[in-house]
């Protein structure tokens, strides 16, 4: 992988928010993740580039809604690609846009959006002689200012969703 998880994550979200005295209502909150463009791409030892393929249309849901990744209580991502083995392929290059949705569901009702951020990683690395790979290159959001919002978040496929094909024409 391009990053494994080891105790420390690569994103950590945080926000809170309260009700005025007056008002009473129950419920929880939840957050929804979108990659809005994953990007996958190998380079085999023939130089022929292959491309991960998401089956379905963008943008997609990172894994499941809501959100289940927590690390001491707050939602957090720590994005990565695994790797091939061996040493069929030389060069990988990923990249994920994503936004992140904190969402309130109040009981008895649908979950409405109140904060949402947009953040991003990429990176690439390169296979030593199919016995390590080494990342050449990394690139990430720093400290993502989140903002109000209205907007619902939605997807048309799961992150999930991929078949590696060869690309044709493709730099």
């Amino acid at each position: 992988m391009f990053n494994s998880y080891f105790g420390t994550p690569g994103i950590i979200f945080s926000n809170t928010f309260s009700f005025a005295n007056s008002f009473s209502c129950s419920g929880t909150v939840e957050w929804t993740q979108v990659d809005n463009n994953p990007v996958e791409k190998f380079c085999d030892t023939n130089s022929v580039w292959h491309l991960s393929i998401e089956n379905g249309s963008g943008p997609y849901l990172d894994t499941t809604n809501p959100y289940a990744q927590f690390f001491q209580g707050n939602p957090v991502d720590t994005p990565g690609t695994q790797l091939p083995n061996g040493n069929e392929y030389k060069q990988g290059i990923c990249s994920d846009i994503f936004e992140m949705w904190m969402m309130f569901h109040p009981s008895g009702g649908i979950a409405v959006p109140l904060r949402a951020v947009n953040w991003s990683w990429g990176g690439t690395a390169t296979n030593f002689m199919g016995i390590y790979w080494n990342l050449q290159t990394g690139t990430n959001s720093i400290n993502p200012t989140d903002f109000p919002t209205e907007s619902f978040p939605s997807w048309n496929s799961n992150v999930t969703n991929k078949t590696l094909v060869p690309a044709v024409n493709f730099n």
